[in-house]
């Protein structure tokens, strides 16, 4: 009888035991392990989608194919898009805050790169005339988010750099494919 009494004890403490460890890990550890596969990456992705459209671009022949590239990215970078609207009515709602491309090449380009730039009466495009930096080295989430009023931890940038083959010139046989992106993440952390 006495024994019985022990052995029940001891089975109902490994009991609370392994229970209390296990709502330990799914309280600590599980949030972390859930939300280390899914991080939003999509800036990411946009940006690496326009360097490979760059480099394929290699020739002044394909300067209308990037110029229209280019057109289709903005539409598809410029403002945050949810399944409930279309969004361009705030700060923001704008995605894209600045892109640069490189090498400069084709009428269309701004002899620095810079891409952010239209003439079309949306909120980004707005932002992008009146928040362009003086130089392309000055375009970082430290001056957008001074000059918007926006948080810096929010904005996110990437850049790609690679050398391919080109012939945009007589003579040349590659050249340094560069594109630069800077992109509004304040959305999707305000929403997460």
């Amino acid at each position: 009888m006495y024994l019985d009494c022990i052995l029940l004890c001891y089975y109902e403490a490994f009991s609370l035991l392994t229970t209390t460890f296990y709502r330990l890990f799914i309280v600590t550890f599980f949030p972390a392990l859930y939300t280390a596969g899914r991080q939003n990456t999509v800036s990411l992705h946009q940006t690496k989608l326009l360097q490979e459209n760059n480099v394929l671009s290699n020739t002044t022949d394909d300067c209308g194919y990037l110029e229209s590239f280019v057109s289709s990215w903005f539409k598809s970078s410029m403002s945050v898009h949810t399944s409930f609207k279309y969004y361009d009515e705030a700060l923001d709602d704008v995605y894209l805050l600045w892109a640069q491309l490189l090498p400069y090449r084709c009428s269309w380009q701004r002899p620095d790169g810079v891409i952010t730039a239209c003439d079309v009466d949306v909120q980004a495009c707005r932002i992008w005339n009146s928040s362009i930096p003086q130089k392309a080295s000055m375009a970082t989430p430290d001056h957008f988010a001074r000059l918007l009023k926006i948080r810096e931890g929010g904005i996110s940038e990437f850049s790609f750099n690679t050398t391919a083959a080109a012939s945009f010139f007589v003579g040349q046989t590659e050249a340094a494919f560069y594109v630069k992106a800077i992109y509004n993440e304040n959305h999707a952390i305000r929403h997460a």
